[in-house]
Order: C-alpha cells, then sequence, then structure tokens
C-alpha cells in the first residue's frame, strides 16, 4: 500500500495477492486460482464542508472470482461527492 497527502488531497494505492485455496461452502466445493488486484483511490476537499472523491476497485481489470461458484469480478469505479457538517 502507497498513500500521498496533501492539506486538501489524499490518493491511495493498494496492492493485494491471493494465493490459490480449495474453497467449500453449501454446494459450492471447488479451486479458487491465484488472483492479484490492485485498488486506487484519491479526495479532493473543496472546501471545508465539501469533498470529490473516486475508488476504483481491481484497477487493472483483473478478472477472478474470490468464492468458488461466485462472480466473475471485473474493475468498479464509484465517484462521490459530500457533504460534511463538521
Amino acid at each position: 500500500s502507497l498513500g500521498y497527502r496533501k492539506p486538501r488531497f489524499l490518493a491511495d494505492l493498494r496492492y493485494r495477492w491471493i494465493d490459490g485455496f480449495d474453497f467449500s461452502s453449501g454446494i459450492f466445493h471447488g479451486p479458487v486460482p491465484t488472483y492479484n488486484v490492485v485498488d486506487f483511490g484519491a479526495t479532493y476537499r473543496l472546501s471545508p464542508h465539501w469533498e470529490v472523491g473516486a475508488n476504483i476497485s481491481n484497477l487493472l481489470n483483473n478478472q477472478h472470482y474470490e468464492e468458488f461458484g461466485g462472480d466473475i469480478l471485473r474493475r468498479l469505479c464509484l465517484g462521490y461527492i459530500a457533504y460534511s457538517w463538521k
């Protein structure tokens, strides 16, 4: 994980590597192959109350599943605008 911080800007880059394993839950039994994921997040404070940001999960679009019988996970991007009453 790497992070960068300025008074009004935050950013982080995270890497996960998961070794393959055997999965078993209910009717789902089988192997989950090795996969790796890179995530990115950034936030910019516009004023003392407003900020905008984005989070990108699976930045490199490494299609994988994290449990046998589960969904194939792809890149997911989320942008937001937030107001705080601080």
